[in-house]
């Protein structure tokens, strides 16, 4: 089994859990009249403090995820230049 296939299988449940969880959250975000969970959360919880941490998470994540997947691939050329 390559590598392509076990990321085929992933990917396809992924996709199965999103739908899933757009089933479910569609609904409330049109009731409460939001496109976005951070106005959801404003809207929930009141105040500007939640929406100033989840923007902070957002980023702090977003370049977690950026650094990991350039270490990645350096590890991938690394061993194919090895090999």
């Amino acid at each position: 089994m390559t590598i392509f296939s076990t990321l085929f299988i992933r990917f396809s449940k992924a996709i199965y859990y999103l739908l899933m969880l757009g089933w479910l959250f569609v609904p409330v975000y049109m009731a409460s009249g939001v496109y976005t969970m951070p106005e959801y959360l404003r809207k929930r919880f009141g105040g500007q403090r939640i929406r100033v941490y989840l923007s902070i998470l957002a980023l702090l994540l977003y370049v977690f995820t950026k650094i990991s997947v350039s270490w990645c691939m350096r590890c991938e050329i690394g061993l194919n230049r090895a090999i």
